[in-house]
């Protein structure tokens, strides 16, 4: 569908109250027939309006561990009542709306909608291999890998004892752990407070604003990629990793149990040091499993097929 620019209006948007006032008065006067909130948040005046309303909700980590959260009464208010007045809620694994039945049992199943994101993003087209080799050739040293948001519910202090432990065991002492992805606020700060950060602070990487094309290049040459955050919803850089057949170490969350049947090298780390040599033979094992289903797997998570099948439930009444 190609859109004309030259039709579109160009509006000055406010600094103050935008979101709570502006936004949803110019969407009623406008005579829109859908709003979609990707953030989760439904603006109180729009319940003035009979506008479709069509709500993304992402995660209830702010429900399950508030105490994670600076903010956490305030997201929960908005989300009960987003998930209260939306007429249609779109989240992104079935994990998710099985919370959402469990936390607000009187919601009707039935505008609950499951759609996958797509993964097909992370294919590196030809013109990016010889990047990809110069990356590699750059950095030559072997790493553990984290990709994400360092905050609070993302428990990354039990990446820091992963891999303490690891590098004792196996006395790899080059081996370095990358930390991608931008600090909530303050937090990147208590995290070099920890313990085991100070000491092994000289073997611990953290980057951020990446290009998609070194991102990419960082997992695919990443010996493990892990993630122990204590809640997700899809989690794109687990399954990009995994897409890109790489090894994962997850906390063992019932989300993970929708891409097992895919995915042979989505590893369940119990954090018990007696598993420890034990999962590591598992990963050594994983280095020669082919994925299963692996082609349905990537035509089933498209972003044109995500793109269908939001426009087919905006059309839904």
């Amino acid at each position: 569908m190609e859109v004309n620019l030259n039709n579109c209006k160009k509006i000055k948007l406010p600094t103050s109250f935008y979101a709570s006032f502006f936004l949803p008065l110019n969407i009623i006067t406008s005579n829109n027939d859908i709003f979609l909130g990707f953030s989760g948040y439904l603006p109180p005046l729009l319940r003035l309006s009979k506008i479709n309303k069509i709500i993304f909700i992402h995660d209830l980590g702010f429900i399950k561990y508030p105490e994670m959260y600076a903010n956490a009464r305030k997201l929960i208010k908005q989300t009960e009542y987003s998930i209260k007045h939306a007429n249609k809620l779109i989240v992104f694994s079935e994990y998710i709306k099985k919370e959402i039945l469990y936390f607000f049992k009187t919601i009707n199943p039935k505008k609950i909608y499951v759609v996958y994101p797509g993964l097909d993003h992370v294919n590196i087209p030809t013109a990016g291999l010889a990047n990809y080799k110069a990356h590699k050739k750059q950095n030559q040293f072997p790493y553990f890998l984290y990709v994400g948001v360092l905050k609070r519910i993302k428990n990354c202090s039990a990446l820091f004892s992963f891999f303490y432990d690891y590098v004792m065991w196996s006395k790899n002492y080059e081996l370095k752990l990358l930390l991608i992805g931008r600090s909530d606020g303050s937090y990147l700060s208590e995290l070099k407070k920890d313990f085991l950060y100070q000491r092994i602070s000289d073997k611990i990487i953290f980057l951020h604003d990446l290009t998609d094309t070194d991102l990419i290049n960082y997992y695919r040459n990443a010996l493990l990629v892990l993630n122990f955050s204590l809640e997700e919803g899809f989690c794109f850089p687990v399954l990009e990793a995994l897409t890109l057949e790489k090894n994962v170490i997850v906390n063992d969350l019932k989300l993970y149990d929708e891409f097992k049947p895919y995915y042979p090298k989505l590893i369940v780390y119990t954090s018990n040091k007696n598993t420890f040599k034990k999962i590591l033979t598992i990963i050594d094992r994983a280095k020669s499993i082919k994925p299963v289903s692996n082609e349905y797997f990537r035509s089933k998570f498209t972003w044109d097929r995500f793109t269908q099948n939001i426009y087919q439930i905006m059309l839904k009444r």
